[in-house]
């Protein structure tokens, strides 16, 4: 590897350190909204087909929620 891109690569490499020790001090800073064992706010969701399922509905099921986007 050349040496310029070595120097490239520890900088990046630095900042990503940097970054992540940061985003883990922010995060440790900011008081949940919910504490484990609380009922969640109810929320209402829209399913595939358009219609709507409120989350009250799945009271006392396991319930997973993976919220993902696309451009």
């Amino acid at each position: 590897m050349k040496k310029p891109a070595k120097v490239v690569l520890s900088v990046v490499f630095v900042l990503a350190v940097i970054a992540s020790v940061g985003l883990v001090y922010l995060a440790n800073q900011l008081e949940p909204d919910v504490e484990r064992g609380k009922p969640v706010p109810d929320v209402t969701l829209t399913a595939f087909d358009g219609s709507a399922l409120p989350l009250a509905s799945l009271r006392g099921k396991v319930v997973l929620l993976e919220f993902w986007t696309s451009t």
